[in-house]
């Protein structure tokens, strides 16, 4: 696939070690050569060379996340067709893609695990402190929550 006239790579995102759809911004490709890479979503990063997997290498080593209907949550799927794009997900829902909806990750590296819940931690956040505040306001009105303050008193 390609993005103009430029073959689209993938380029391991450093924040989360998982390799995403990107093109070179340099053409040196020696080992251990810090390369530029713009990453289709439209962040520009520099990697280490050996961090830069060529597309044909990709599909055939990589284990492969799809963008569900692009709503920013990933799952697991195998890529069975490139040409259209078409992923299959672990649940058994095949779906068309662009390659900018996949995430790649390598065997035997690292990656931080994101969840679709965790992409929304703000929301949880606020839902766990609501769920503070109702249970304090509950205690207060039950009288238990005086009965901790004699017993701290005394």
């Amino acid at each position: 696939m390609e993005v103009g006239n430029e073959k689209v790579i993938f380029a391991r995102w450093e924040h989360d070690g998982y390799y995403y759809p990107a093109l070179l911004a340099d053409n040196q490709f020696a080992p251990e050569i810090e390369v530029r890479v713009a990453f289709l979503d439209g962040d520009v990063g520099t990697v280490l060379s050996h961090q830069v997997v060529e597309q044909d290498r990709a599909f055939e080593v990589m284990a492969f996340e799809g963008n569900w209907k692009n709503y920013a949550a990933y799952y697991k799927g195998v890529i069975t067709s490139r040409n259209p794009l078409i992923i299959n997900y672990d649940d058994g829902v095949a779906e068309h893609i662009t390659i900018k909806q996949l995430r790649g990750a390598m065997p035997g590296e690292d990656t931080v695990f994101v969840s679709a819940l965790s992409q929304y931690k703000g929301c949880l956040y606020a839902i766990i402190i609501a769920v503070v505040v109702i249970v304090l306001v509950i205690l207060f009105r039950t009288g238990v929550m005086e009965s901790v303050f004699d017993l701290l008193r005394n």
